[in-house]
């Protein structure tokens, strides 16, 4: 918060003029007004929107419109075409599904894999909190019987040992999901004991390449699915090469190339970024590859059909 102590106009951030907290910490400014997150919300109005408002609002929104300024180009297409080619889009229950999380919003596992698939197939979502905690992760889950969990692999320690100090366990949970790195078969086996979860879908994807390109499947064996990343998604496209750009066979490391939809569209003002790490193929196919900055390590995992397995980074 150093920003809002300074004394005179940010040169960095110079239009910035409001920070609003989520947590109670006392800062002050002179030229950025701090306010809490309730005061901000309580000094809110309620009201209504027409037709014809929502009807400008989509003439001036895009498909290619960024939507994630921050660091990547995001297209609002990415998130859109992305919920409709999940993987898991065949379960016809999905409307009776009630899919608990505290993950960031601004992130898109939280954001595309938790709100936004949500909403497309009319599930229920479970918010505990503003925040993590365990806790209060674990009271909701048991009290508004949740069905499908979305968590990385430390959340899902953290609510094992809750589950583990208090004994309020969750009795509905079918479903969990789990990406943002590497599980363990033994973990997924303890959460499953633990929390009930029956199934885990096992996720794998780059922020530029988000949501995601791989994802397991809910067929996959419990013994093989967590020993991989699972298949690449409908409609991206992926592929392992050598050093010269060769493309590799099944079973042998190198690095990860992917294409497709979810491709962004560059880095935020950075063109030679852009330029270093998005290139075209033999065939113009526009896909992004590490360069030189470090890539991802991977082999087509032979035993398992289809399967993918990261290893992690080169260089």
């Amino acid at each position: 918060m150093a920003l809002c102590d300074e004394q005179g106009p940010n040169l960095t951030l110079p239009e910035l003029r409001r920070v609003v907290l989520l947590a109670s910490d006392t800062v002050g400014g002179e030229h950025v007004g701090v306010q809490e997150y309730g005061t901000s919300m309580s000094n809110a109005h309620p009201g209504s929107m027409k037709d014809f408002m929502f009807k400008q609002i989509e003439q001036w929104v895009s498909v290619d419109d960024v939507l994630n300024p921050q660091f990547t180009l995001r297209r609002h297409a990415n998130a859109h075409e992305f919920d409709q080619q999940r993987p898991f889009r065949r379960r016809r229950n999905e409307t009776k599904a009630k899919r608990h999380y505290m993950l960031s919003l601004f992130h898109c596992f939280g954001l595309v894999m938790g709100f936004l698939a949500s909403f497309w197939y009319g599930s229920s979502v479970i918010v505990p909190s503003d925040y993590f905690n365990a806790k209060i992760g674990v009271d909701y889950m048991v009290q508004e019987n949740a069905t499908v969990i979305l968590a990385v692999p430390t959340m899902y320690i953290a609510e094992m040992e809750v589950v583990a100090q208090t004994g309020h366990r969750p009795h509905r949970l079918r479903t969990g999901i789990v990406s943002g790195s590497t599980i363990s078969p033994s973990l997924v086996k303890q959460v499953q004991q633990c929390m009930g979860v029956g199934k885990f879908l096992i996720a794998y994807g780059m922020t530029e390449t988000s949501p995601l390109t791989f994802i397991t499947g809910l067929e996959d064996s419990d013994e093989k699915g967590p020993t991989t990343v699972g298949r690449v998604m409908p409609h991206p496209t992926a592929k392992v090469i050598d050093t010269n750009g060769n493309t590799l066979r099944r079973g042998e490391r190198g690095e990860l190339c992917a294409s497709g939809y979810a491709l962004q569209k560059g880095y935020w003002k950075s063109p030679s970024q852009t330029r270093e790490v998005m290139k075209r193929d033999e065939n113009g196919i526009l896909e992004r590859s590490a360069g030189s900055t470090g890539v991802v390590e991977v082999f087509l995992n032979p035993a398992v059909p289809g399967g993918t397995k990261v290893l992690g980074r080169l260089g």
